[in-house]
């Protein structure tokens, strides 16, 4: 009796955090001209539209550049400093790694303005420097904790025996110590790709001379218009994230 409704409160769980993501998915195949729910009919013309939408094939690019770029530099930067961490040879290391946590800690909305006082008022940046700074910023605390969780399954020794043996302390890194951390890199890099590709609040706030996002683009078509067609673009991106994530996983031996 008690397994039972451990079972019921489970699933009930799971249809309510899953009904934000079901619900797109049903309205986008509507034949109805507006968005509502019951779905009446069936068609795809609202997935050629979300397609074919210019505002929104130049928000996915903007998107897919700003992610990629920012993952790389983050990754890079975020590198030494997980480095440092694992061999303990950083001075006031509680102090780096608090300061790598303040951009998850700070409200989105209050990140997003100070961003935006900072990258426009003081440097006087375009708005794709500025973006591309606002989502380094956010993504680098995934970054850094996924290479430092991950090197923290790496015996240290392993990069002192091939020292040891005569390699420099560059080449041991290098050949040692990246090919062992190899999955918290790609896992680091996927995790970063997600969050700045799906970024709304940094990206509303520095998205400014016509420059958009698709998460903004996106907002800005519920502005105007409010139609299935959001839906169908909200399913292919839920289908882009799921094969991300489903390849990720069998690239990092989740499928055996």
């Amino acid at each position: 009796m008690k397994q039972n409704i451990l079972f019921v409160l489970f699933a009930i769980t799971c249809l309510w955090l899953l009904l934000p993501v079901f619900l797109p998915l049903t309205i986008s195949f509507s034949s109805q001209p507006t968005i509502s729910f019951p779905p009446k009919g069936f068609t795809l013309k609202w997935f050629y539209d979300a397609l074919s939408m210019r505002d929104f094939i130049l928000g996915f690019r903007l998107s897919l550049t700003i992610a990629l770029s920012a993952s790389a530099i983050a990754l890079a930067l975020s590198l030494p400093v997980s480095y440092s961490l694992w061999k303990k040879t950083l001075p006031f290391s509680e102090i780096w790694e608090r300061i790598y946590d303040l951009p998850i800690v700070i409200p989105q909305m209050v990140l997003g303005f100070g961003l935006f006082l900072l990258i426009f008022k003081h440097f006087g940046l375009s708005s794709l420097a500025g973006l591309l700074l606002g989502h380094i910023f956010i993504v680098s605390p995934y970054a850094m904790r996924n290479l430092y969780a991950g090197l923290s399954l790496i015996d240290p020794g392993i990069e002192d025996a091939a020292v040891t043996l005569g390699a420099s302390r560059v080449r041991a890194f290098l050949e040692v110590v990246l090919p062992n951390a190899k999955n918290a890199i790609f896992s680091a890099f996927i995790s970063c790709f997600l969050i700045s590709f799906n970024a709304v609040e940094i990206s509303l706030f520095l998205s400014v001379g016509g420059v958009s996002t698709l998460p903004v683009a996106m907002l800005n078509f519920l502005v105007m218009r409010w139609d299935p067609a959001i839906s169908a673009l909200s399913t292919v991106l839920v289908m882009f994230t799921i094969a991300l994530v489903t390849i990720s996983d069998y690239l990092l031996g989740g499928k055996k």
